[in-house]
């Protein structure tokens, strides 16, 4: 449920978050990404670049095209592959911590810096 707004108390804008009707994370929305974040949207824009350049009235218009395009293809491929080690690493931690029940329990001891490891 969302929280009410609560206006500012000096009438202006809002100069802090919780002046300006903050809502905690969790009923925040989550963020849709424009074409251009995601490896779909800019294979749409390359094709898109593709029938132009099949179209232009000259070989210069059809070259930025065509260039446009591969540039576009390039970046949905980069995209994919963060996306794609996004979701790995995402895997990974949820394997790493399945059935552990305190935050972090199956962090490496070697991880949590342990001043005393190794003293004697």
């Amino acid at each position: 449920m969302p929280l009410p707004s609560v206006a500012p108390p000096h009438g202006g804008e809002a100069p802090f978050a919780s002046e300006a009707g903050f809502q905690p994370a969790a009923t925040v929305a989550k963020r849709v990404k424009p074409r251009e974040d995601t490896g779909a949207g800019c294979d749409a824009l390359a094709a898109s670049d593709l029938a132009r350049a099949a179209i232009a009235d000259t070989e210069n218009g059809r070259r930025k095209f065509e260039r446009s395009a591969g540039s576009w293809q390039q970046r949905a491929e980069l995209l994919r592959e963060i996306e794609t080690g996004l979701a790995r690493r995402a895997a990974k931690n949820r394997a790493m911590n399945k059935g552990s029940k305190a935050p972090g329990a199956a962090i490496p001891p070697a991880m949590h810096g342990d001043c005393n490891a190794g003293a004697a």
